[in-house]
């Protein structure tokens, strides 16, 4: 069994999309915390599923627009390696859910 590790980045300005969450009444940080924990839980288990041992690490900025090269996705720091189309698939799952929304 490999251990890889999986990094992945927020874009906390672009969560909630054109949704202004505070008057949606929803906690932003609250599920921005939920969002990257859900993210990685779910990474985990995918990896799983293939008999492969991951371990997650990840970090949010406030911004909009095109993805800073820091928060890129990136398996074992490679951001080309197939792996990475994958973790951004589940991230993708986890996003559209929406079961990361904290009410406040």
């Amino acid at each position: 069994m490999s251990n890889k590790t999986v990094f992945f980045g927020i874009m906390a300005g672009d969560l909630f999309g054109d949704v202004d969450p505070e008057a949606e009444g929803y906690d932003g940080q609250a599920s921005l915390e939920k969002y990257g924990e859900m993210c990685s839980d779910a990474i985990i288990a995918g990896f799983k599923k293939h008999g492969e041992r991951v371990t997650t690490e990840w970090e949010s900025q406030n911004v909009g627009g095109v993805v800073p090269f820091g928060l890129k996705t990136r398996v074992d720091g490679e951001t080309d390696h197939e792996d990475v189309d994958f973790v951004d698939n589940i991230i993708g799952e986890v996003w559209q859910s929406w079961e990361w929304v904290v009410e406040v």
